[in-house]
């Protein structure tokens, strides 16, 4: 019997380390982001993505007229996010915001009428504690009448 421990972050790391790769990797994946991309645009007021890495899934809902935040803790991610945002056309770059930070544990300061958590980001909360912590900051920041994706 094998006394190794579980090892939670193996085989994921590598994405957020290189985001190139994980651009590459995952850039044949397009249900997904057709099915966020037609809520966004649905959305009457800014959106919030959680773990928004490079933006996969934000900027075609950006370019479509959508008005995304996103918020990732890693920093590499986020500085691919950027490249990406900087090449959108001039009047859509403000639509598209970047921030730093824990979902567990982040305070944007206003209310969003969409929060979401896409692709697998709600799956690297490994603990009952670290969901219930991101599920009462999500709850901070959504608006009245907003919904949790």
């Amino acid at each position: 019997m094998s006394t190794t421990p579980f090892d939670l972050l193996a085989g994921t790391e590598e994405f957020y380390f290189d985001a190139d790769y994980y651009d590459y990797e995952f850039k044949s994946r397009k249900e997904d982001v057709a099915w966020y991309v037609e809520r966004y645009v649905a959305t009457e007021g800014e959106i919030l993505e959680l773990g928004v890495g490079s933006g996969r899934i934000a900027l075609p809902a950006v370019r479509k007229g959508a008005r995304v935040t996103g918020l990732d803790l890693s920093e590499t991610m986020l500085e691919q996010a950027e490249k990406h945002r900087a090449k959108l056309a001039l009047k859509k770059r403000s639509a598209f915001s970047l921030h730093q930070g824990d979902m567990r544990d982040f305070d944007l300061g206003k209310e969003f009428e969409l929060i979401t958590i896409p692709f697998n980001a709600f799956m690297h909360l490994y603990s009952l504690d670290d969901v219930d912590r991101c599920l009462n900051t999500v709850k901070r920041h959504l608006a009245k009448d907003g919904r949790l994706l």
